[in-house]
This record gives C-alpha cells, structure tokens and sequence, in this order.
C-alpha cells in the first residue's frame, strides 16, 4: 500500500511497515486506536506523540531507533492509511463557508 522508501527516511519506513505488519500486535492497537479517536480530527502532532510513545515502549520491541523517526511525517501516512482501510471513523471538517 505503501511504496517502499516514500518518507526518504529509512527509519520512517521502518517504523511503518513494523506498526502496520499484518496480524501483528502494534498493527491491532493501531486499528483500535484510529478507530476509537477521541477528537472530531486527526490532528497529526497529537497522532505522532502516541506513535512515538508506541515505537520508544522497552515491551513493544520496536527494532529501529525511534529517535530517528519524525513523528508528523509518520502520523500523516498513518492517518491516510487509516483512511484508506476504513478505520478512520473522524470525521474531517472542511473550511467553513
């Protein structure tokens, strides 16, 4: 879904194949926690905190170094895949008119 290498930082790309790797533990949290977003939108600072704090957990077993991820560039592509596999349940308010 993703093409290999699309963030131009290999951590980045690290760190999204491992919390979307199927079957896997991190990619069920991850499902849970897009669909169950406690604000009317995503916001990607917000996302990429939480993100951060699921690669840096000792227990998750994250094998990069999440030092080296920038957390935005990741909480966007993880919003758009949320969104492109039905999990984002937010809905997205457009400009007011």
């Amino acid at each position: 879904m993703v093409p290999e290498n699309q963030f131009n930082n290999l951590e980045n790309d690290k760190a999204f194949r491992w919390l979307t790797t199927a079957g896997s533990m991190q990619a069920g949290q991850l499902e849970h926690a897009m669909r169950n977003y406690r604000y009317p939108v995503y916001d990607p600072a917000d996302v990429g905190q939480h993100l951060m704090k699921a690669l840096a957990m000792p227990m998750a077993g994250y094998p990069g170094d999440a030092s080296k991820v920038d957390p935005v560039t990741l909480a966007v592509a993880m919003i758009t895949y949320a969104s492109a596999l039905g999990w984002d349940v937010v809905v997205e308010l457009g400009p007011a008119n």
